[in-house]
């Protein structure tokens, strides 16, 4: 239901600023005189948050889902599991790093040879290009074309760090 912003006046005088919610502008402004108000300005938010709208079709018993938001289910479950891979590469890098320099009073197996590892190395790169070039996708607006501009821009990074290091 669209959120209203109003700005009304009080029995004595005084103004108020609020929102609330209504299915036109002419039920909100029903609504503000119905709480004894005097309504001055009104206009829909605009800076309300999108929901998803679920659909559900009955056609041959299935249920189908469509979003309004470009909800993406694939590639938002893959930077779920991304943000969590590169925690976890953050974490490698970090106790190795310290490890290296024998800072820790404890050893951690396998972390020397993790640190050290070149695969290790552009996996935790390949991870944090496809975080940072999906967040570009979005941010520039979601084509295909943008979408397939930026995976071989990713591609030809990656070629280029995996044959340096």
């Amino acid at each position: 239901m669209p959120k209203f912003t109003y700005v009304a006046r009080k029995e004595d005088g005084f103004s108020v600023t609020d929102t609330l919610e209504a299915t036109n502008a002419q039920e909100a402004r029903a609504k503000i005189v119905a709480m004894g108000f005097e309504t001055l300005e009104l206009k829909e938010s605009l800076d309300r948050k999108k929901e998803l709208s679920w659909a559900i079709s009955e056609e041959a018993g299935s249920a189908s889902v469509s979003a309004a938001v470009g909800y993406s289910p694939l590639v938002d479950t893959f930077r779920l599991y991304a943000g969590w891979l590169l925690a976890w590469y953050f974490a490698i890098y970090a106790l190795g790093g310290y490890q290296f320099t024998r800072r820790l009073p404890f050893v951690v197996p396998f972390v020397d040879d993790l640190f050290s590892s070149s695969v290790i190395a552009q996996c935790s790169f390949a991870v944090f290009l496809f975080l940072l070039l999906t967040s570009m996708h979005r941010m520039l607006g979601r084509g295909k074309l943008l979408a397939v501009f930026l995976a071989l821009i990713g591609a030809g990074v990656f070629v280029v760090f995996a044959v340096n290091v």
